[in-house]
């Protein structure tokens, strides 16, 4: 068994749980026997279940463990984890595996169902695709809550069976097109070669870049990643008749386990197609990673993603119609690159606004003009709303100002019927932890904001440039921000802005709304 440092860590509700003085801890029961380690053939035997199941064409009720989406959840097909369960997870885990053990002991299978982050207002969603994992190594699963995992396959979710105490779905396999069989176009060969290269470089030039950030231990992680070549051969001599196709399905989807959002990875877990799956890696993998914050988790190549979903839907013509789709998309970026955009309004509560002299008329009508004019991908009421003072330093410089629930917090009455999602924030800035602001543009792909509201030398100023250090394209509506410190305090949030950010940031709503429809390539 590989290191546990070789291995992603997952968690599966991964935020850290403060133990009051006194409370009662669990300790796993001295007489509870460890579940035995699997056999020697334990993968071979589940690779034999996968294909009965194939066989069958049938569809299954099963015991899913839902998972909740996020930047190291497991999503495809190649991907081996560690989950760390609570103690209450530990149960439902072994039940969720003896249920689809079926009549042969000897497999592992755990059905993975996919859930959405709990968006205000939104009932929690389970995703239609969900995967296959095979149990790799049990031992510690009563002693530590642990265990590891693999993903080998793909269901597609009908329906919701039962959800009370356990959840239950009728499933079917979810298996790739298999267009080609053996003789592979001569271009998706040379792709699939551009891949295995790439993935490596990847690997290595993010060891390197972490060395020379002194990240020892994540330089050591990234050093000690398995090949390309030798991960999908793990797979491929599993199978009794290893086709082309089969070889292209490992590759493309082997090669996004580090280097893909968690957008582009569930995407690439609902497409049939591996040539198309397979050019999506290969553009992704083709940015180097240069710094902390590599480009190849940026939010750009999720939007190019949702090009190739669209076009994948669209075809109705055999599997050769794709293939000459990518390449048709590789000639024409734009059908895959279009930048998206994020109208951002900060602070328009009652209380604030209601302080303001400066331009106040002028700056509500402009917001509410750009929010109408369907310009925008997405549109953001970031509003001081703090729930939890101890979470926050303004209260002590502000103990009354945006406290949740008060008539003063609310969102004024000009905006309150317009199309914006509300994200809470805690502290000047928008993007300041616990405010979910950063995780709402990133499943949205986003790469441009554009900021309006109150105040300019103050909030607005504090959220652009968080925003600049998370590499995002930053503009600065002029005539839709102002300051409670009047004319002056609007003018040095400007200087800083253009100081800090650079001279083309702050731009006018007129340039926001052409630019934003009219915006070049990225």
């Amino acid at each position: 068994m590989p290191s546990e440092r070789r291995l992603r860590r997952m968690r599966m509700r991964p935020s850290m749980v403060s133990v009051p003085s006194g409370s009662e801890l669990w300790v796993p029961p001295a007489d509870r026997p460890a579940p035995p380690a699997p056999p020697k053939n334990l993968v071979t035997a589940t690779q034999e279940w996968l294909d009965t199941w194939k066989e069958e064409g049938t569809s299954r009720d099963l015991e899913i463990v839902t998972l909740l989406m996020e930047p190291d959840t497991p999503i495809v097909p190649g991907q081996r984890t560690i989950l760390e369960l609570d103690r209450q997870d530990v149960d439902k885990f072994r039940d969720a595996m003896r249920a689809n053990r079926g009549s042969n002991d000897k497999v592992h299978i755990v059905p993975l169902g996919f859930v959405e982050k709990n968006v205000e207002n939104r009932p929690i969603r389970v995703m239609p695709v969900g995967a296959l994992a095979e149990l790799v190594d049990p031992t510690t699963l009563y002693t530590k809550g642990e265990v590891v995992i693999r993903l080998v396959g793909r269901m597609q979710i009908r329906k919701v069976v039962s959800a009370t105490s356990k959840l239950v779905v009728h499933a079917s396999l979810l298996q790739d097109e298999e267009p080609f069989k053996d003789n592979l176009p001569p271009l998706a060969e040379e792709t699939m070669q551009i891949v295995y290269r790439l993935y490596d470089r990847c690997n290595a030039e993010e060891a390197e870049v972490k060395r020379l950030q002194s990240k020892w231990e994540l330089a050591d992680k990234a050093a000690k990643r398995q090949p390309l070549t030798a991960k999908v051969d793990s797979f491929l001599e599993l199978e009794s008749a290893v086709s082309g196709d089969r070889i292209l399905s490992w590759v493309s989807f082997c090669a996004m386990e580090y280097h893909f959002d968690t957008q582009t990875r569930y995407w690439a877990l609902e497409q049939v197609n591996p040539v198309m799956r397979l050019e999506v890696v290969k553009q992704g993998l083709q940015e180097p990673c240069v710094a902390d914050h590599s480009p190849l988790h940026s939010p750009r190549w999720a939007a190019g993603s949702q090009s190739f979903q669209i076009a994948i839907y669209m075809l109705e013509g055999p599997s050769i119609a794709a293939y000459a789709l990518l390449i048709i998309a590789s000639l024409v970026p734009s059908l895959s690159m279009a930048r998206r955009s994020a109208l951002v309004v900060i602070d328009m509560s009652v209380e604030q606004v209601g302080d303001l002299s400066y331009r106040k008329q002028q700056v509500i009508d402009t917001i509410g003009r750009l929010i109408d004019s369907n310009a925008f991908d997405l549109c953001v009421d970031s509003r001081l709303w703090i729930t939890d003072p101890s979470k926050s330093s303004l209260p002590t410089l502000y103990p009354t100002v945006g406290r949740a629930s008060t008539k003063g917090a609310e969102l004024i009455p000009e905006l309150r019927d317009k199309n914006m999602v509300f994200v809470h924030k805690w502290n000047y800035s928008g993007f300041t932890s616990p405010s979910r602001l950063s995780d709402v543009l990133k499943e949205h792909r986003i790469q441009e904001v554009f900021m309006t509201g109150i105040n300019t030398n103050y909030c607005v100023f504090a959220t652009a440039l968080d925003a600049f250090y998370q590499q995002y394209t930053v503009r600065v509506i002029e005539d839709a921000v102002s300051s409670i410190e009047g004319a002056q305090g609007h003018k040095d949030g400007l200087r800083w802005i253009s100081k800090f950010m650079g001279g083309d940031v702050v731009v006018t709503s007129h340039d926001a709304i052409n630019r934003t429809n009219d915006a070049p390539v990225a």
